[in-house]
């Protein structure tokens, strides 16, 4: 199948596009596409443009400890060579990569040999790391925290950010995984208060440093975790309440420390698209992460042997249960 053809005028309704089109937040009219020279990203998974394509995964507590890291490290290369990406899409295009070309700009990963990588965000990261002193069992030993990514970009330019670039960030899923491993022993809501605090303080020193252009996206959980017929189970019910707790309250807590940032909507628009697959080329077989282009196979070592059809990354909406495909990725893309 064909993913259809759209148009925001025609697709989106009342969504509003996000890049450079909310004035009511204070976004500066550095905004402008023409005055853009360079994308750099702090994020997650859902950013990664290959991070550990070119850096150690450092082993994971779910895979075996620190012990792992040489089969994780041959079992990405060998999903490379094979013609995966070293990124969490499978063998697709990520929305970074695809968000920076439209402004004739690249997103590599920070890791790439040479320097020139902008793009720090990396799978498994959390806002602040819990990874190895508390257990998280799915993360990756050298994920860098996302304040930390702001923290060291910074750190490399001595303080002074680029105020010509489109800076991206993305936070909150690998967060809220971590919580729901610890069940009832701490409070949900000052566990999110905390990083939502921690995060603004990283963002604010970003704008300080002369970031001008910052583009906040907010938690994706409703398309994630819905079946067939809108149900989403009840315990899926806290995960989409406690990820719209955490983006409103990094949203809301950026705008009380006079940070101007663009805020993206990104669950908005893959709650509308999982509730009107068709609109969007796709199927009750395809639009659930039930049903991943990769199968059973993490999107991060997906080749396109993995692929249960040789076009999923076109016509499946999640390569795998966390993580877009190609089609999905452009869908985010084309709304920022």
């Amino acid at each position: 199948m064909r993913r259809r053809a759209w148009s925001l005028s025609n697709t989106w309704g009342c969504i509003p596009v996000a890049l450079f089109a909310l004035t009511g937040f204070g976004v500066p009219e550095a905004a402008n596409a023409g005055g853009l020279n360079q994308f750099i990203g702090f994020g997650d998974s859902t950013m990664d443009s290959g991070y550990f394509r070119y850096q150690s995964t450092g082993g994971s507590p779910g895979a075996g400890g620190p012990g792992s890291a040489a089969a994780l490290d041959a079992a990405i290369a060998r999903t490379v060579a094979a013609g995966g990406t070293g990124a969490f899409v499978g063998p697709g295009v990520v929305d970074t990569i695809q968000l920076a070309a439209r402004f004739g700009l690249l997103a590599l990963p920070s890791t790439i040999p040479g320097g020139a990588g902008t793009n720090y965000a990396n799978g498994s990261a959390q806002t602040v790391s819990t990874t190895a002193g508390n257990g998280y069992a799915n993360g990756l030993y050298n994920n860098v925290p996302i304040v930390s990514q702001i923290s060291n970009y910074l750190a490399a330019t001595h303080n002074v950010a680029n105020p010509n670039a489109l800076y991206m960030i993305s936070f909150g899923g690998n967060d809220l995984t971590w919580l729901r491993t610890l069940g009832t022993s701490l409070s949900p809501q000052v566990y999110i208060q905390s990083l939502a605090t921690a995060l603004t303080a990283g963002v604010a020193n970003l704008q300080a440093a002369g970031a001008r252009t910052i583009m906040v996206l907010n938690v994706y959980s409703y398309a994630r975790v819905v079946g067939p017929g809108g149900i989403v189970a009840p315990a899926d019910a806290i995960d989409v309440n406690e990820a719209a707790t955490y983006s409103a309250d990094v949203w809301s807590g950026l705008r009380a420390a006079g940070v101007n940032f663009i805020p993206a909507d990104v669950e908005g628009v893959l709650k509308y698209v999982s509730q009107n697959p068709t609109r969007f080329g796709f199927s009750v077989a395809t639009e659930f992460t039930s049903s991943p282009a990769c199968g059973n196979t993490s999107s991060l070592v997906c080749g396109p042997s993995q692929l249960v059809a040789p076009n999923a990354e076109q016509t499946y909406l999640w390569s795998d249960p966390h993580h877009l495909t190609t089609a999905g990725q452009t869908i985010e893309a084309d709304y920022i």
